[in-house]
């Protein structure tokens, strides 16, 4: 999916103003002298800015734009010491007044010429030409949110002249300033001058005493930018720009830092060669640019400077510090995939480099790695033996993974009573995840001999200690009425105090029982609250139900797009829901383009996923050609495999093809059977058929 631009090409002038900006003499008014060589440069706060616009008030909508914005300034506020100059101005609040202010009143009157500033704007932009005479000059222009709908007669007073707005930049008092635009043509803001990364390794000091003023675009002038890229939620560029900072491969010196220069030549070239990329990133400076650079240092974030003594004998990298830090402060929802900027790959290296140094507590870590394919290759083996070393290594949390592994049975045969042995013991010492593991096992009678009441007992240990997921299965067996009667009341409160302390399967129950009205009045709102809670902390069945939210409007503004967003995101992160969900999208073009291949591609995820309404939909294109060769045989195929499943729905389809014979010998008896299974399974219209074919 393309931006809908007609869009941003800034002004070829920058670059010629750029190039009158650089004065042999420097610009002295900055506060430092260009003529000391030894004075050391001057350390201030780095703030970022975030512009991102996707709903507009008349324009058309994009789909990616304030992820793109907020999602980077996160990075930098969460990873490289930055901070936010303001709250980012997004949808409605980005109007032309607004971003005006921030420019003219509140950068200029906050910031002092030692900080450092990044400003990040995605959304629209347009252009005009302006016939002088013989010549035309282009005129870019950034779309405000509330400018009026482009037309014969355009509103060009509604928008921001891009020349202007760089030279209001370039005249705040930081030494180093940032531009980011992610928009189509971007890169006329650049015209035909552009800097290249520097070969010395000895220039950081000169370039922190030096003013810069860089601009990064995400492609040519004469290119649209694409919507999306390998990083969920975000477009080509700006996915890959935030890739390069977060495992350090812009750092093309490896000197720990990366300048804009050097941000600017990784994601070019990063994009240029992506497969199917049509587009070029370019990078440069604009107005009173003295060849100066911006800095950020890597792990600046989240970690000191060299680590601890552990670290360094283990011969870890700054990142590598960086992302084990993060893993110690946030363990619990660390190994889940629901934010796209932790570096898994520097969090594997790291502690497979802690476990071989003896680590115990970091080959837990990384057998969570290989065990979910987080930072790597998904490898069971791998994860196994990283856990069998951590659990000799007596790191009870090691052995809680082992049982899990063994439990799951991927690779190998399962060992469910292996797993209660070992669940049982780490519950004995205390740990509480281990009770609740032990729980489940009761409860379904895997390994050990099904137990209502102990799975309740092991639940409520875990609940009453602090461990979260033992009050939310304790809601799950109230809501079912298993070990005693049933009671809505009962699991309302226990989801409640889970979700309460970050057990994200609590807050999605939860919300089930605001949308369904069980033992609470319905509140469609809150229910959008609680399924984007469960959202962000990596439920990602969650992210598929705040797309049905938003595809309905329920309880919020009606968005197509964002619904297609989070299909995906829970699509990606492993639910199949969503998956059959993205795949009903791309097959009925709705919030998306109509693509029946990817509608195909999404139903054939879901169905190897265990979604058997994917079964069943895939059977449908089979049976109809759409998307895939018309093939009755295989739509028998995976009707049978979802009704085998037990979608009640496709039972009744593999009756109608044992009744017309297609892809199958026609067979009545066998019509019959099926429409039987069908229709005590439920389904009326099979129970109809039934009698038609008896």
């Amino acid at each position: 999916m393309l931006k809908s631009c007609a869009l941003l090409p800034l002004l070829l002038a920058a670059a010629a103003i750029a190039q009158q900006g650089a004065t042999s003499t420097g610009p002295v008014q900055r506060g430092f002298k260009t003529s000391a060589e030894s004075e050391p440069a001057r350390h201030g706060h780095h703030y970022v800015v975030a512009i991102g616009i996707d709903h507009y008030q008349s324009w058309p909508v994009l789909g990616t734009a304030v992820s793109d914005a907020t999602g980077f300034a996160k990075l930098l506020t969460g990873e490289f010491g930055f901070e936010y100059a303001v709250e980012p101005l997004t949808e409605q609040s980005a109007t032309r007044d607004s971003i005006n202010a921030l420019i003219d009143d509140d950068l200029r009157n906050r910031l002092k010429p030692e900080d450092d500033l990044v400003i990040f704007f995605a959304g629209h932009g347009t252009t005009r030409d302006d016939k002088v005479g013989a010549q035309v000059q282009s005129v870019g222009f950034l779309v405000p949110y509330e400018a009026r709908a482009p037309g014969v007669n355009e509103h060009w007073s509604d928008y921001l002249n891009i020349e202007e707005f760089l030279r209001k930049v370039s005249s705040l008092p930081p030494e180093h300033i940032l531009v980011v635009l992610d928009s189509c043509h971007s890169g006329m803001a650049l015209g035909s001058k552009f800097t290249r990364s520097r070969a010395d390794t000895r220039f950081q000091q000169d370039m922190l005493r030096k003013v810069s003023r860089k601009i990064i675009t995400s492609a040519q002038g004469d290119q649209l930018a694409a919507d999306t890229g390998p990083l969920a939620g975000h477009s080509l560029f700006t996915g890959l720009m935030m890739q390069g900072l977060t495992t350090g491969s812009a750092d093309s010196f490896g000197q720990g830092f990366i300048t804009a220069t050097q941000l600017g030549a990784y994601t070019q070239h990063e994009v240029g060669v992506h497969e199917g990329s049509r587009q070029t990133p370019l990078f440069g400076g604009f107005d009173l640019d003295d060849g100066g650079e911006l800095i950020i240092p890597l792990g600046a974030g989240t970690a000191t400077t060299n680590g601890s003594a552990a670290e360094r004998a283990a011969g870890l990298t700054m990142l590598e510090s960086s992302e084990t830090a993060r893993i110690r402060r946030d363990e619990r929802r660390y190994w889940q995939d629901d934010d796209p900027l932790k570096n898994f790959p520097a969090a594997r290296t790291a502690t497979e480099k802690l476990c071989t140094s003896g680590d115990g507590w970091a080959c837990a870590q990384a057998a969570q790695s290989f065990r979910k394919g987080l930072g790597g290759r998904m490898d069971f083996p791998r994860a196994i033996e990283l856990a069998r070393q951590g659990c000799q290594a007596n790191v009870v949390k090691a052995c809680v993974i082992l049982g899990n592994l063994y439990e799951e049975g991927q690779t190998i045969q399962p060992d469910e009573q292996g797993a209660s042995r070992l669940y049982r013991d780490a519950c004995g010492k205390g740990d509480l995840h281990g009770c609740a593991d032990l729980g489940n096992l009761y409860q379904e009678g895997q390994g050990v001999p099904q137990d209502y009441a102990q799975a309740r007992t092991l639940f409520h240990k875990a609940c009453d200690s602090g461990e979260m997921v033992g009050c939310s299965n304790l809601g799950m067996m109230d809501a079912r009425g298993l070990g005693a009667p049933k009671d809505a009341g009962a699991a309302f409160r226990f989801y409640r105090k889970a979700c309460d302390g970050g057990e994200t399967v609590g807050c999605y129950n939860l919300a089930v029982m605001y949308v369904t009205g069980q033992s609470v009045e319905k509140d469609a709102a809150q229910a959008v609250t609680l399924f984007r809670q469960a959202c962000d902390g990596g439920e990602m069945r969650g992210c598929n139900n705040l797309g049905v939210m938003y595809d309905g409007g329920l309880g919020v503004v009606q968005d197509a797009v964002k619904a297609v967003a989070m299909y995906r995101k829970s699509c990606n992160g492993g639910a199949m829901a969503g998956c059959l969900s993205l795949g009903s999208d791309y097959e009925g073009g709705h919030g998306v383009a109509r693509d029946q291949t990817q509608a195909v591609s999404n139903f054939r995820t879901a169905c190897n996923g265990g979604e058997m309404r994917g079964c069943n939909n895939l059977g449908a294109m089979y049976e109809g050609g759409i998307g895939v060769d018309m093939d009755a045989s295989q739509a028998v195929f995976f009707y049978h495999k979802a009704c085998d499943g037990g979608n009640m729905v496709s039972c009744k389809y593999v009756g109608m093809m044992y009744a017309s014979g297609a892809g199958v010998s026609k067979d009545a008896s066998q019509a019959a059977t099926f429409y039987r299974k069908a229709c005590d399974g439920g389904n009326a219209d099979a129970c109809e058929k039934l009698k038609t074919a008896n």
